[in-house]
């Protein structure tokens, strides 16, 4: 199939880029690798864009279906796909196959090999798995097209929210005022504002705007931000000494004179007193700081100590002396163990940080290197432990897409 202009330009713009770049060998550069998803035995195909290994990617793309949160995703998505081979029990891996079909070190190419290996294929949907236009490197924000209002050319049409957002940038730079960052258009967007808004083309009005007057300095406010521009003090600063005015009744104070005064009417809840065991005179008479240094504990675990103990449902202060000593200087067990059951048969054993750093070590954790760190597998098991279940243990190892329930 022939390629289209707009392919072939920006093809030509990256060639020699690409060329280059590939001659130098040293490993700095990133490659863009474009992909295709299929199922086994089935005609739907899927055109992806990636950096990242292709079994990694794969895995990628079946946690992201199996994820219970998020975006859920079209009906005739990959995703969705997925899901429907996951709910039947299936293994993503063994249903779907990866086959790169290009590759370049020019992101500018990687987009148009994408739209072009995408027209070519037909992988559009309902005939194929893409639902999004090619060449997003990067998101929703990248693959809608939008339309905006502009106030004096119409309506402008672009290919992507971060091309509006440049588009726009370009006329704040003509006229002398700052950029809008494309990550808080986005955010506008998504607390519901119109794209003409996120853009600045209209102005937003909220609650902020409508504040009462206060004084500061002899002067009147309505707001916080031009008093700060002002007066050269924080908004936090004056938002604070708004918030304590109120608190205590002083609705028409000058907020810049006040220096935290307490009214006579606000009491200081008394602090009780902690007394700790001394096994000399077999008295509670000593506080945390005293008793650490005779134990030679942290005071932090003194207190920590005492106040698990306190948690329990049990007084401390009505304690024996001497097993209330013995409580607060005993070391607490709290290391979790686990069984890990490696694909090979092999079984893994002792604390979590042991076996984490073994499994790591381990020959048979290779492709699990490329995808998750110690911290990540660790952070796995806190969702799933105290468990023993193989399922759940392995998912947290990234030996498995998916915990079983």
């Amino acid at each position: 199939m022939r390629k289209s202009r707009p392919t072939q330009r920006r093809l030509a713009d990256c060639q020699a880029k690409d060329t280059s770049t590939s001659r130098v060998g040293t490993g700095s550069q990133r490659r863009w690798t474009v992909y295709r998803i299929r199922k086994r035995g089935g005609s739907k195909e899927y055109i992806g864009l990636t950096c990242r290994a292709a079994d990694v990617r794969l895995r990628a793309h079946g946690h992201n279906a199996a994820r219970r949160s998020g975006r859920q995703g079209d009906a005739s998505s990959l995703g969705a796909a997925m899901r429907e081979c996951l709910a039947a029990g299936q293994r993503v891996t063994d249903v779907f196959e990866l086959d790169v079909i290009a590759e370049t070190d020019c992101p500018q190419a990687a987009r148009a090999l994408e739209a072009y290996w995408i027209e070519r294929l037909q992988t559009r949907a309902p005939d194929g798995y893409n639902v999004m236009p090619a060449g997003s490197l990067g998101g929703p924000a990248n693959s809608k097209t939008v339309t905006v209002a502009h106030p004096s050319e119409g309506q402008l049409t672009f290919a992507s929210i971060s091309a509006a957002t440049h588009f726009r940038n370009g006329e704040f730079a003509s006229a002398g005022k700052e950029a809008v960052s494309p990550s808080i258009v986005y955010a506008r967007l998504g607390m519901g504002w119109p794209i003409e808004r996120a853009l600045g083309y209209e102005s937003q009005t909220d609650g902020r705007a409508l504040r009462a007057g206060f004084v500061c300095n002899g002067q009147t406010f309505r707001s916080l931000r031009a008093a700060s521009n002002v007066l050269g003090v924080s908004a936090q600063t004056l938002r604070s000494r708004l918030h304590r005015a109120k608190q205590l009744g002083r609705g028409t104070v000058d907020v810049g004179q006040d220096r935290r005064r307490r009214s006579s009417s606000v009491q200081r809840r008394p602090r009780s007193r902690i007394l700790l065991p001394d096994l000399r005179t077999g008295q509670l008479c000593l506080n945390a700081t005293e008793f650490a240094r005779l134990s030679k504990l942290p005071k932090a675990t003194v207190l920590h100590r005492w106040h698990q103990i306190a948690l329990s449902g049990q007084n401390p202060s009505l304690l024996a002396p001497a097993d209330l000593h013995r409580r607060l200087t005993t070391p607490v067990q709290r290391q979790h163990s686990v069984t890990l059951r490696l694909p090979s048969g092999r079984r893994l054993s002792g604390g979590v940080r042991k076996v984490v750093k073994t499994f790591l070590a381990d020959a048979e954790s290779a492709s699990v290197k490329l995808r998750l760190s110690e911290s990540g597998i660790r952070r796995r098991l806190r969702r799933v432990m105290p468990t023993q279940n193989q399922p759940e243990l392995q998912w947290a190892f990234g030996l498995s897409d998916v915990a079983e329930d």
